[in-house]
């Protein structure tokens, strides 16, 4: 069998070459090229990165027992709803309520005595006492006849003389009554003494001021929600005794509602790199190749030092940081507490704040 011809050989290589060129030629499309020849869209770099923390709308407010005693129950689980000022815990509290029921009978019965003695006597009582006194005076008057007339017997010598005395006795013991009748009458009259009101006054203002104490008691027995949010976590169960002096545990932990957000920790170095309205992106290791968007809401006023660890080779741990709070956008749901970085983008509106701090260091100089 003969060799083949080394011409012939290179021949079948160069059409093959062209076929193939041909080929891709015919796959490449008007669109493919239109996309290969578009301006790359315009990525704003990185100005700054921070680790940061996931939060509420509101920072978590964890709610303890103001006084020692027992849960009698818990109405909240984690995740659930809440309202400001719903029951979200209770004590036992029996003695606490009977004392406040106890004040308040107190305090209506001094009220009442207080109104009685402010309104004076009844028209009934008022008219009796006058007719009282007039039966008095009239029963004087009859014993001033009688008197008279035992004088006059006596004197001609008709009636013995202790007729006399006994008459005397009898007008001292009707004139008497008179005066009492008229003192009582007078009295409904010109109704209670102004210390006597003032006593019942008193009476009821310490009724009142016990009231309120018994009140204030029962209110420590009961975990209100400060907030209108949502239940975070629930650490205790009813039956435990909680308020010890030496338990740091909660018995809840609440949240405001609202859109989440990140508190970043930005060194005092780079603070001025961070404004209010920069747009931050933000990723988590428990969400790799995600990306979650918001914008800088808030700069503390002062700087202090770190509430969080990264764990870190090249963290700082002694520099001072400020806190900054990034909303996100609408529709992003994270953990509370999931650890992220905050990239601080630099934007147009960054470049025109720059543009602007040059023009005034001129000024200035």
């Amino acid at each position: 069998m003969t060799a083949p011809d080394p011409r012939l050989r290179r021949f079948a290589l160069l059409a093959l070459a062209a076929v193939a060129l041909g080929v891709a030629a015919t796959q490449l499309s008007p669109r493919s090229e239109a996309r290969s020849l578009a301006p790359p869209r315009p990525v704003h770099p990185v100005r700054l990165a921070a680790p940061a923390v996931v939060e509420p709308a509101s920072r978590v407010i964890e709610l303890q027992a103001q006084v020692q005693g027992r849960l009698a129950r818990v109405t909240k689980e984690s995740g659930d709803p809440i309202r400001r000022g719903e029951l979200l815990a209770e004590l036992e509290n029996s003695v606490e309520r009977a004392n406040v029921a106890l004040r308040r009978a107190e305090l209506a019965r001094a009220e009442a005595v207080l109104s009685r003695l402010e309104g004076g006597a009844r028209e009934e009582d008022r008219r009796t006492a006058t007719a009282d006194l007039e039966r008095a005076e009239a029963a004087l008057e009859a014993a001033k006849i009688d008197l008279e007339r035992a004088q006059t017997l006596v004197a001609r010598g008709v009636r013995p003389a202790h007729a006399l005395d006994a008459a005397r006795a009898t007008h001292a013991m009707r004139r008497a009554e008179r005066d009492a009748a008229r003192a009582r009458r007078d009295r409904l009259a010109a109704g209670e003494r102004p210390e006597v009101l003032s006593e019942a006054r008193a009476e009821v203002e310490r009724a009142r001021a016990a009231l309120a104490l018994a009140e204030a008691q029962l209110a420590q027995t009961r975990i209100l929600s400060p907030v209108d949010g949502f239940c975070v976590y629930r650490y205790r169960e009813p039956g435990e005794v909680v308020g010890r002096q030496s338990d740091t545990l909660p018995v809840l932990s609440v949240a405001g509602v609202g859109v989440l957000c990140l508190r970043a920790e930005v060194d005092a170095a780079d603070v001025g790199r961070v404004h209010v309205g920069q747009r931050v992106h933000a990723t988590a290791p428990a969400y790799p190749g995600q990306t979650f968007s918001g914008t800088v809401q808030k700069l503390e006023p002062t700087l202090g030092r770190k509430n969080f660890r990264t764990g870190r080779p090249t963290e700082k741990i002694d520099t001072k940081v400020l806190e900054v709070v990034v909303a996100l956008d609408p529709g992003q749901n994270l953990p509370l507490g999931l650890e992220t970085t905050c990239l601080f983008l630099e934007g147009p509106d960054n470049a025109a704040r720059q543009e602007e701090g040059r023009r005034g260091q001129g000024n200035l100089r």
